[in-house]
């Protein structure tokens, strides 16, 4: 019995390697895929090399495994950060860089962050989302400043928040409802500007105009538009700092 299974074993390995000296992609340990990026010449035929990905309103992104970035979908402002207005029907590369670690779509425009904690923007920048101190669209990706120290985006409609090591809060962009909480409604701010004192929020995410955030106690705070009752506050009153839910 044991010799029959030995025998089966040699048998399948053989088939296996039969299959991959074919022209098949080789199946690793667990079920795991061994494929590397087109650009590195092999071809990929299941997929199975996406690590992240961000939806926005009408476009896409997503980064590797080996860290590159690729976008897809409408790209009328520039969203997919390649260099130009046309949309695209599948994933595209932009740019040859393998240091993307964190993505962030909005409706129309992008951010993200790379390996050493710097951020870059593009897309859509009416009303300063991209935080680069002007209201000019960029079809590539643009450094948010000199700072290497943010680990969390969120990109909304017409504003992004980020988050830097220290855990204070950055928001920039449109405030018409007071989504990027700095107590006002100024209509934008160009850079980003920082939330209030504290030194504890975690996570961040910003919707059309409102936005909402977890600080490191696990605690719940939102502020900006609530006509809808958005906040979870119980109301329909906007806030224009964060109120803890």
């Amino acid at each position: 019995m044991v010799a029959l299974r030995v025998r089966i074993l040699l048998i399948a390995a053989a088939v296996a390697l039969a299959i991959v000296g074919a022209g098949a992609t080789p199946v690793l340990a667990g079920g795991a895929v061994g494929l590397t990026d087109p650009v590195g010449g092999v071809v990929e035929d299941t997929g199975r090399v996406w690590a992240k990905v961000a939806g926005g309103r009408n476009h896409t992104c997503g980064v590797r495994t080996d860290r590159s970035l690729w976008c897809w979908g409408n790209n009328g402002d520039g969203s997919l950060g390649l260099g130009d207005t046309t949309d695209r029907r599948v994933p595209t590369r932009v740019g040859t860089d393998l240091d993307w670690a964190k993505i962030g779509t909005g409706a129309y425009h992008t951010c993200g962050v790379r390996a050493d904690r710097s951020l870059w923007c593009w897309g859509n920048n009416g009303d300063g989302q991209l935080g680069l101190g002007d209201e000019t669209n960029r079809l590539v990706p643009n450094r948010v400043g000199t700072d290497l120290d943010w680990v969390e985006i969120s990109t909304g409609v017409y504003h992004t928040c980020g988050v830097r090591a220290d855990r204070s809060l950055w928001c920039w962009g449109s405030n018409g409802a007071g989504q990027l909480g700095l107590g006002d409604t100024t209509l934008t701010r160009l850079v980003p500007t920082r939330v209030g004192t504290d030194l504890d929020w975690a996570k961040i995410s910003t919707g059309a105009d409102h936005t909402c955030g977890v600080r490191t106690d696990r605690s719940l705070w939102c502020w900006g538009l609530n006509d809808r009752a958005q906040l979870g506050l119980g109301d329909l009153t906007d806030r224009l700092v964060p109120t803890r839910v």
